[in-house]
């Protein structure tokens, strides 16, 4: 859930977030197959990095984010907001990345529920309790 406080980080970032799957490349070191994102990904977040260097870490806190692409000006805002530690989870401390989950789910619901994941325009992921149908 995003805070309704002004956000701990805002990026406005020059260009657009390209997709990390179209283009992959595909390098073969031995007898390991290593996909690699494509290069336009690479370089924006290499950039994207490159801004981010003075900015103050959140550590290991729970955050929230949002990013709004604005492509009629190719501009990307990013706002990230401290919810405070976590607390420590199983036995390697392990965690879930909400946004893989969202991948996942989108991924499966294409063709079914939409023609194609690029028609989503907002996409709300968030850990919380989820109360069974009756």
């Amino acid at each position: 859930m995003i805070p309704a406080r002004p956000a701990d980080l805002v990026l406005v970032v020059d260009g657009i977030p390209p997709s990390k799957k179209n283009g992959q490349r595909i390098l073969i070191a031995g007898r390991r197959r290593i996909v690699k994102a494509s290069k336009k990904a690479c370089a924006f977040e290499t950039h994207l990095r490159l801004l981010c260097v003075r900015v103050r870490s959140l550590g290991s806190n729970y955050v929230a984010t949002r990013i709004t692409i604005d492509e009629a000006r190719e501009r990307t805002r990013i706002e990230v907001w401290d919810l405070g530690p976590q607390p420590k989870r199983g036995r390697r401390d392990t965690r879930r990345d909400v946004h893989n989950c969202a991948d996942v789910v989108m991924d499966a619901l294409q063709g079914l529920a939409f023609d194609d994941d690029r028609q989503a325009r907002a996409v709300l992921t968030t850990y919380g309790e989820v109360a069974r149908e009756a």
